[in-house]
C-alpha cells in the first residue's frame, strides 16, 4: 500500500508517511491512501513550499518498479519534512527552484534541486544501499562537491544542512 498527502482545497498530491507535522501554523492537509480513499488523518503544509516538490510527486505514478517508488517516496517524505522544519517565511520570501525528477538509463530515478551556482541531487535505486547524494557547485561557490548514501544512519540531518546550504547561497 502506497500512501500521500493530499491537499484538501487543491486535490494535489504532497507527501506520505501519516505523521503530523504541525509544528508552525500551516493550512491543514488531510493523509489519504490512493488506493482506497481511505483517510488516515490531518497534518498541516506550507503554502510557500507547493511548488517545490510538485513534480517529483507527478512523476512518482510513472515509475513501474515497487521499490523505487518506495525509495523515491520515502526521500520526497524526508524532504519535505525537512523543509517544514523551517518557519514558513523562510520559502515565502524566496523564490526557490522546484525539484524535478527524471528517469535515468539504468533504471534509477534522480531527483535534482538545480540552483544558479550549484545542485543537489539524490539518486534513488531499486536497492536502497545503492541510493546516493550529491552537492557540486560551480566556481562562484568554489568548486565545492560532496557526495554519500542515502542510507547513511545520519541522512536527515545531511538533508538538513543540505537545505541550510541551499538557503544560504540562492
Amino acid at each position: 500500500m502506497i500512501t500521500r498527502y493530499q491537499e484538501t482545497d487543491t486535490e494535489e498530491l504532497l507527501a506520505s508517511s501519516g505523521v503530523s507535522l504541525n509544528r508552525f501554523n500551516y493550512p491543514l492537509l488531510k493523509a489519504m491512501d490512493v488506493t482506497s480513499g481511505i483517510i488516515l488523518g490531518t497534518f498541516s503544509a506550507s503554502i510557500g513550499l507547493d511548488n517545490l516538490d510538485r513534480q517529483p510527486w507527478n512523476y512518482i505514478h510513472q515509475i513501474r518498479d515497487k521499490r523505487l517508488v518506495a525509495g523515491v517516496n520515502t526521500l520526497l517524505i524526508a524532504i519535505r519534512r525537512t523543509a517544514m522544519s523551517f518557519p514558513p517565511s523562510v520559502f515565502e520570501s524566496r523564490d526557490l527552484p522546484p525539484l524535478h525528477a527524471f528517469s535515468l538509463d539504468d533504471g534509477s530515478t534522480l531527483i535534482e534541486w538545480i540552483f544558479t551556482d550549484f545542485r543537489i541531487g539524490f539518486n534513488v535505486e531499486p536497492n536502497p544501499e545503492e541510493s546516493s547524494w550529491y552537492l557540486a557547485s560551480n566556481r562562484n561557490l568554489g568548486e565545492l562537491n560532496a557526495s554519500g548514501y542515502i542510507s547513511n544512519p545520519h541522512f536527515n540531518r545531511l538533508l538538513l544542512w543540505l537545505f541550510n546550504f541551499a538557503l544560504l547561497n540562492s
